[in-house]
């Protein structure tokens, strides 16, 4: 299942899968990621970033920005 990284707080962080809902982990579990980082679980419990889903997922949220900013 995918996750996102939505904010990282009290040193928890975080996710919101695509039915948002939430999971809270310890921050040391998503290890560098950032907030807006997507990614899968490991069976550890260790959250995995991937890249080409946030790049994707980012590129896409630019798009739909850039033509309401056009309007």
């Amino acid at each position: 299942m995918l996750y996102c990284i939505d904010r990282i707080e009290d040193g928890k962080a975080v996710l919101v899968d695509m039915e948002e809902k939430e999971l809270v982990l310890p921050a040391a579990q998503i290890g560098k990621a950032k907030e807006g980082t997507w990614g899968r679980l490991e069976q550890s419990g260790n959250f995995v970033p991937d890249l080409a889903i946030t790049n994707a997922r980012r590129a896409k949220m630019q798009s739909r920005l850039d033509a309401l900013l056009r309007r």
